[in-house]
């Protein structure tokens, strides 16, 4: 009898390759959900950069908007006038300088600095070029740029009105160090590989550094906004991209990170799941043997019964059996064999119940004639003993006749 391993396994196999696609399925789900949450996590931190940006600048023009009011006659006395703006220069963390360009003389523009900023003739003629646009717009950002100590710097014009009658009377600017955000966006190189802020303008860096060499900083001028993959060589790479536009800005804040460190998560769930598949694929084959393997057993004692039955039953008959038959098909062929024997024996039984049937009539036939045989010899001799005792009954008489005959006939002599 073959050892119960040709149902088992394939029985195993059935069910584990139905759970390796349920894994599988499983697997996909969480894998697309874990990608998921690292790009909204990469996207979190670019918009961490961007509320930063926006803070920094609206910050910056609430503190404008609270300069922009002064009085004619403060925009006059040079010394009022400088305290007002030291005062205000103060009070901003992060503020270098305040300019003040009076519109009616602009040669008598005013330079508040809590450093040595220089602030050139060419520079204020450049302002004052912008002196319409600023006052349409009440409010102007330049953009970004570096200073002598390559600090991250922003100019904010404002249009300053007298606050009696409203009218334009000055230009006033803000220069103000974007040191916080510098900071922010320097403690983001630890986790990521390259951080750029691009003016989509006219495509030139705002800011931008790289921690890998083997990284282009170029990707950034193609990345566009939301996260999309890119390669250098052969090294995959995640960008995270977040426009800003507001005001006359146009940027766009970029995070780069190796797609393997991006997903580094995602890679370690990975290689526990496929360890924990294998390991579940295993254990379960064994189980699902050893349970087949129990439930065989009494297909194996009824498969040896059988057989044991039909050698009882026709030595004949019995076919050898092939030794790649599985016990289910071992079961089947004794079945079959078995089956036909007691076919075999039933016709036996109605061929002998036939033949069994004719000797019965014909032996009740026999029968019949010797009773009826027996009834005339038992007539006959009824008969011959009656007639026998009529004979007594006559001879009796005749004997009777015959001893007086004899009787008279001796007293005669």
């Amino acid at each position: 009898m073959n050892f119960p391993i040709k149902v088992s396994l394939p029985i195993a196999s059935i069910v584990a390759i139905f759970i390796l696609y349920v894994f599988y399925d499983i697997h996909s789900q969480l894998e697309t959900n874990i990608k998921q949450s690292a790009n909204k996590k990469i996207l979190r931190e670019t918009n961490k950069i961007y509320k930063e940006i926006d803070y920094e600048i609206n910050s910056l023009k609430m503190n404008l908007s609270l300069m922009s009011m002064f009085n004619n006659d403060i925009i006059n006395d040079n010394k009022t006038k400088s305290n007002k703006i030291s005062f205000f220069l103060k009070s901003i963390p992060f503020a270098k300088e305040i300019v003040l360009i009076p519109y009616n003389n602009p040669d008598n523009y005013t330079i508040i600095s809590k450093e040595s900023t220089y602030t050139d003739k060419n520079n204020i003629n450049s302002i004052m070029l912008k002196k319409d646009d600023i006052i349409n717009k009440g409010m102007l950002v330049t953009g970004f740029y570096y200073n002598k100590n390559n600090e991250l710097m922003i100019d904010m014009y404002a249009n300053v009105r007298d606050v009696n009658t409203n009218k334009s009377l000055a230009t006033i600017i803000l220069r103000s160090s974007l040191k916080r955000l510098q900071d922010q966006l320097s403690s983001k190189l630890l986790e990521f590989d390259a951080i750029s802020i691009l003016d989509l303008n006219n495509n030139n860096f705002i800011y931008k550094s790289t921690k890998a060499k083997k990284i282009n900083i170029n990707n950034f001028l193609k990345s566009h906004d939301n996260i999309f993959e890119t390669k250098e060589k052969t090294n995959p790479f995640i960008i995270s991209s977040v426009d800003y536009k507001k005001d006359n800005l146009n940027i766009r804040v970029s995070l780069i990170t190796a797609k393997h460190r991006h997903y580094k998560e995602l890679n370690q769930i990975l290689q526990e799941n496929i360890f924990k598949l294998i390991l579940i694929v295993i254990i379960l084959t064994i189980v699902l043997y050893l349970i087949v393997k129990r439930i065989l057993n009494p297909l194996r004692v009824l498969t040896v019964e059988l057989k044991e039955k039909s050698y009882k039953l026709d030595h004949n008959i019995v076919k050898k059996e092939n030794s790649s038959m599985d016990e289910v098909q071992l079961l089947d062929h004794y079945f079959n064999i078995f089956i036909q024997l007691i076919e075999n024996k039933n016709k036996q039984l109605r061929d002998f119940n036939s033949t069994l049937q004719k000797k019965i009539y014909e032996e009740v036939k026999k029968n019949n004639e010797k009773q009826k045989y027996l009834m005339h010899q038992s007539r006959l001799a009824q008969m011959g003993e009656m007639l026998s005792m009529i004979a007594h009954q006559w001879r009796q008489p005749l004997a009777a006749i015959s001893s007086t005959t004899n009787s008279l006939l001796l007293k005669s002599m």
